[in-house]
């Protein structure tokens, strides 16, 4: 028997279970997000035969300018789509250890350093180097694999 109920909105207070194990309480909200018209009413149910046309935005979030000599660990669970800006003599991106992909922009402040990459597991052959150039801006892109280890490129944008 197929259950044809809208989906509902969890409280906070409720785990989230799925066909592939839990889900995080803010990816639900996206996702209900996604479903939902103004009015609160589902636009999709737990019945088949149904097909999601279009896309969604979203803000990129900023993990603002770390201090010199920092490690910072970029957090999949925050948003796919993350921004850094680099006006510091130096600092270290660490691999996430957990299961995701980021989208991360790095932006060069008007005085960038040398950005450091430790823990990962694979850096992608093809990517483009890093630069000191006040302004220049590069996409780093970073696939999380859980105890599997995390991969990336960098991707140059000018």
């Amino acid at each position: 028997m197929v259950d044809n109920a809208p989906l509902s909105m969890p409280t906070q207070a409720e785990p989230v279970v799925g066909p592939g194990g839990l889900i995080t309480l803010q990816w639900w909200r996206l996702l209900f997000g996604l479903f939902t018209r103004s009015n609160n009413a589902s636009i999709l149910t737990t019945a088949g035969d149904q097909e999601l046309i279009g896309g969604f935005t979203e803000e990129e979030f900023d993990n603002g300018t770390p201090a010199n000599g920092a490690t910072i660990t970029i957090d999949p669970s925050v948003n796919l789509k993350q921004l850094v800006t680099n006006n510091v003599a130096a600092f270290t991106i660490q691999a996430t250890a957990e299961s995701g992909d980021v989208e991360l922009r790095i932006v060069n402040g008007a005085t960038p350093g040398t950005i450091t990459f430790s823990g990962f597991h694979f850096n992608f052959p093809g990517g483009d180097p890093l630069d000191t150039v006040p302004g220049n801006q590069f996409i780093v892109f970073i696939f999380g694999r859980g105890s599997a280890g995390a991969d990336y490129i960098v991707r140059a944008r000018q």
